[in-house]
């Protein structure tokens, strides 16, 4: 039976570089699993951004998506879930969002 596949630290460092350039001019960005939409892989509530399924350093991945919300991008596309708008993403992350 295969292991289960925690990320490490260095992997998170390889994720946010790959997520900088994965923001498109459109203001859209492909993060995968940075942060997950809703419950049930997404079948519930896709646009509400949650603390992934798996997660070894909570501040790392936070800061990683700011630094993609600071980069610009508008609607974040996940692995499982979403797409969640910025607005939404910097609610989950505690910010202050005007309406």
């Amino acid at each position: 039976m295969a292991r289960p596949h925690f990320i490490r630290e260095d992997e998170v460092c390889r994720s946010v570089a790959y997520i900088q350039r994965g923001l498109l001019d459109s203001g859209e960005a492909i993060v995968g699993d940075l942060l997950r939409g809703g419950y049930m892989g997404g079948r519930i509530a896709p646009q509400k951004p949650l603390t992934p399924y798996f997660q070894e350093d909570r501040d790392r991945a936070e800061a990683a998506t700011r630094t993609v919300l600071d980069r610009g991008a508008q609607r974040l596309y996940l692995g499982h879930g979403g797409p969640v708008e910025a607005a939404a993403a910097r609610r989950w992350l505690g910010e202050e969002v005007s309406s």
